[in-house]
C-alpha cells in the first residue's frame, strides 16, 4: 500500500499531512487537528512543515526510545513528530553537506521553547560519541536553565514564556558530531523588569534568588519578594510546577559550565539585588529635584553600595538629566527632574543593568561554545522568537515582536502556499490560485 493511501485511510484519526485533504478551509484544518488533538496526535504535517499543537500536559512520546524509533526513518515509516524534523534536519546537513535552519513561531504559549528543547535533545543523541562532542552536548543542555532563568518569565498565558528572541547556531565537523556554537539574542523584553501585568512575574531569575541561603540574602540586603516593587507588584509570586530555588541550583551550575568562578556568579547576583533595591526608590513632593520618600534614602544607600558607587552620584544619576549644548565641544549641564521624571529614570537605569548583564551572559556562554581553531563546516540554526501576544498595555518591545511573528507567517506562506502554485504554473497543471495577503 502507498503511502499516501495509507494515510488516506487513517482519516478516523485525522491524516498526518494536510496536503492530502480535499477541502482546505479554515474549519476543515481546525476539526483536523482538534481530531489529532484528541487522540494526542499533537504533530501534523504539511509538506515540509510541521505543526505542534500544545496538549498543556505531559504526552509519553519523547525520550530515548522515541529517538531511536525516528532515528535514520524515512517520512514513511513514522508520524509526524518533532523528532521527525530534527532527524531530516540533521541528516541533510550531514549527507547533503547543506547547512539547515529550523524556524519556530506560534503564538505565546504554543510551546516553542520546549519545541527548541527537543529538537537539542534529539540532535545531541544522534550525534557522535567522541569526547568533544560529548563535552559539547554538556554544555549546550546545561545552558538551557542559565539563558531560561535569565530570559523567560511567567505570562499570563504561559507560566515559562521566552522574553527574547534567540537563534542558535550548532557547528559540527566532518564526522557530523557537534564541536561548538553560538547564541544570538535581541528584543529582550526589558520593560518586563519594572512591570509587569496583573497574574505575571518579572524575570524567574529575580525570585529565584530569594531561595539563596541567609548568609547570601543578608548580604544583599534581601528578604523577601512582597518587599520588593520590582517583584510584587503583579501580586502572583510563585508558578505552579516550578520549583525556583531547585533551578536557582541548576543555574549556578550552568554558571560553572560556562567557566564562571564564585566570584562572577556572586557579582551577577549583586547586580541583580541592586536593581531590586532601585525599584524601592521612590519619590514624594512636587519639588525640582524631587525628595526622597520616606525609608526610601535606605534603598539609595544599599544600591549604591552594592553598585560600589556613591549614594550621593546614585541619587543625582537618576534625579538630574545631563544635557550637552553646543555641539561636540558645547558644555554639560545637568538639568533636573521632577518626580515622574525621575521616576522614569530610576526605571531606565534598572532595566539597562539587567540588559547589560543578560548579554554578559550571553556573551560567556559563546565563549565557552565556540570551537577553538574552527573552520566554519555544516551548521544547524534554531530560531526561537518569543510569540505573538496582546496584552492589556503593550510595550515597544512586543511591537516588534508581533512584527517579527508576522514577518515569519510571511515567510511560512511563501515557501509553502505560494511555492506550491508557483510550481503548478510551471508544470501547467489547472489551478485556481489561493489569495493570501
Amino acid at each position: 500500500m502507498s503511502y499516501f493511501m495509507s494515510r488516506m485511510l487513517a482519516r478516523q484519526d485525522g491524516v498526518d499531512d494536510l496536503c492530502l485533504i480535499s477541502h482546505i478551509s479554515d474549519e476543515t484544518v481546525g476539526k483536523q487537528l482538534h481530531t489529532r488533538l484528541m487522540r494526542n496526535k499533537i504533530y501534523t504535517s504539511i509538506g515540509e512543515v510541521l505543526i505542534a499543537v500544545n496538549p498543556y500536559r505531559r504526552l509519553n512520546i519523547y525520550g530515548d526510545t522515541h529517538v531511536k524509533k525516528y532515528q535514520s526513518a524515512s517520512l514513511s515509516d513514522t508520524n509526524p513528530h518533532i523528532y521527525g524534523l530534527a532527524e531530516r534536519a540533521y541528516r541533510r546537513m550531514r549527507d547533503n553537506r547543506q547547512p539547515q535552519a529550523v524556524i519556530i513561531s506560534g503564538e505565546s504559549g504554543a510551546g516553542k521553547t520546549e519545541s527548541a528543547k527537543l529538537i537539542l535533545h534529539y540532535v545531541s543523541s544522534v550525534s557522535g560519541s567522541s569526547s568533544t562532542a560529548n563535552q559539547m552536548k554538556k554544555i549546550i543542555l546545561e545552558c538551557n536553565p542559565l539563558l531560561e532563568s535569565f530570559g523567560n518569565a511567567k505570562t499570563v498565558r504561559n507560566n515559562n514564556s521566552s522574553r527574547f528572541g534567540k537563534y542558535l547556531e550548532l557547528y559540527f565537523n566532518d564526522k557530523a558530531e557537534p564541536v561548538g556554537g553560538s547564541t544570538s539574542n535581541f528584543l529582550l523584553e526589558k520593560t518586563r523588569v519594572t512591570h509587569q501585568g496583573r497574574g505575571e512575574r518579572n524575570f524567574h531569575i529575580f525570585h529565584q534568588l530569594f531561595t539563596a541561603d541567609s548568609q547570601t540574602l543578608q548580604h544583599f540586603y534581601l528578604t523577601q519578594p512582597e518587599d520588593f516593587m520590582y517583584t510584587s507588584q503583579s501580586g502572583t509570586l510563585n508558578v505552579d510546577g516550578m520549583d525556583d530555588a531547585k533551578t536557582f541550583l541548576e543555574v549556578q551550575q550552568a554558571m560553572t559550565t560556562v567557566n564562571m568562578d564564585e566570584n562572577e556568579k556572586w557579582m551577577i547576583f549583586q547586580t541583580l539585588a541592586a536593581i531590586l533595591h532601585i525599584g524601592n526608590v521612590t519619590f514624594a513632593g512636587n519639588t525640582t529635584p524631587p525628595q526622597l520618600s520616606e525609608g526610601a534614602e535606605y534603598y539609595v544607600q544599599v544600591a549604591a553600595y552594592l553598585l560600589g558607587v556613591d549614594p550621593e552620584a546614585l541619587y543625582k544619576s537618576i534625579t538630574h538629566k545631563k544635557i550637552t549644548m553646543g555641539g561636540r565641544r558645547g558644555s554639560v549641564v545637568e538639568v533636573p527632574q521632577n518626580a515622574d521624571q525621575a521616576g522614569q529614570i530610576r526605571d531606565a537605569l534598572a532595566k539597562e543593568l539587567f540588559s547589560r548583564t543578560f548579554d554578559h551572559i550571553i556573551s560567556r556562554v559563546n565563549q565557552v561554545m565556540y570551537p577553538k581553531n574552527y573552520a566554519r563546516g555544516q551548521t544547524i540554526g534554531i530560531l526561537d522568537i518569543y510569540g505573538f501576544e496582546i496584552f492589556k498595555k503593550n510595550s515597544f518591545e512586543q511591537f516588534c515582536i508581533n512584527y517579527v511573528n508576522e514577518r515569519l507567517q510571511q515567510i511560512f506562506i511563501e515557501l509553502t502556499i505560494k511555492g506550491e502554485q508557483r510550481e503548478y504554473h510551471q508544470e501547467q497543471l489547472p489551478w485556481r490560485d489561493v489569495p493570501f495577503f
